[in-house]
């Protein structure tokens, strides 16, 4: 093998590697970003469950008010 070719060899080596590094990094990248997603969907979903759980207490706490003022007129 002479020197160009080696050279390019190794050239075509190097690229390789770089885009397999660069298709790795994207690969985590875009876990990364599903589960980050993923954890805010999660975190929204309680902060939802929480908020509809208040109100049903209210709404609950409210018309048990309003039933025990209607007993006692």
């Amino acid at each position: 093998m002479n020197i160009p070719e080696t050279a390019r060899e190794t050239m075509a080596q190097k690229r390789h590697h770089q885009h397999h590094l660069e298709e790795s990094m994207l690969e985590r990248s875009e876990e990364e970003v599903a589960v980050n997603d993923s954890l805010d969907i999660q975190e929204e979903a309680r902060e939802s469950l929480v908020t509809q759980r208040k109100q049903t207490e209210h709404l609950e706490a409210s018309m048990q008010s309003r039933a025990e003022a209607e007993i006692e007129s």
